[in-house]
């Protein structure tokens, strides 16, 4: 049986995360879904700084990416013709 290795499980978390963060509400389930596969194969996982980290960040990107892109979206353009007028 092959081991799941830190570098791995980071690759895997990455791209399935990458897939769901087109998919809307499909994000949060596919993470899970990586995070159980991984659980699965290989339980030390659960208590691996490095996987938690992953992890965590992955959850990040999928939870706040969307909406915090649509804010600065928003609030960018604002600000750069604010600071084109002061500065010219």
């Amino acid at each position: 049986m092959h081991t799941l290795t830190p570098a791995i499980t980071i690759h895997l978390c990455a791209a399935l995360a990458a897939l769901a963060l087109g998919r809307g509400t499909q994000a949060v389930a596919s993470l899970s879904i990586a995070l159980l596969a991984v659980a699965l194969l290989n339980p030390w996982m659960a208590v691996s700084y490095g996987f938690l980290l992953s992890a965590s960040a992955t959850a990040g990107i999928v939870l706040v990416g969307t909406p915090l892109a649509e804010y600065l979206a928003r609030v960018l353009p604002q600000l750069v013709a604010e600071d084109h007028r002061r500065h010219g």
